[in-house]
């Protein structure tokens, strides 16, 4: 879940309103429509009072988020290090065209569609 839908299910957990979820930590009620549909955040004291006022801690808000946060190491061949170091050095127009072959791949594809 995003944050924002955790914020909505915090609130709704504590039988409140958007309207009274706005008034108990000092902002619009848009504001909080905004922060349930991601189309912003709250700022760091908001965010205090949103964790106090919904009876919740950074864990629980940020739990999703950091998992898809959580960067998944492994091995790599000689082969790959030079193609990262490769890509990480050529020009942005290269990265682009490099890109577009690799994710455009049509055996990737064919892999997906037989899947």
């Amino acid at each position: 879940m995003s944050i924002g839908s955790q914020i909505k299910k915090a609130r709704l957990a504590n039988g409140l309103t958007q309207k009274e979820l706005a008034d108990l930590i000092g902002v619009t009620k848009n504001a909080v429509t905004n922060y349930e549909r991601d189309t912003s955040s709250p700022k760091e004291p908001i965010l205090f009072e949103l964790l106090k006022v919904l009876h919740i801690d950074a864990n629980y808000l940020f739990q999703d988020f950091m998992y898809d946060s959580v960067v998944m190491y492994r091995t790599v061949t000689k082969d790959e290090a030079d193609l990262l170091n490769a890509f990480e050095d050529a020009d942005p127009a290269y990265r682009g065209i490099a890109l577009k072959i690799l994710l455009d791949n049509p055996a990737k594809k064919e892999e997906t569609q037989i899947s």
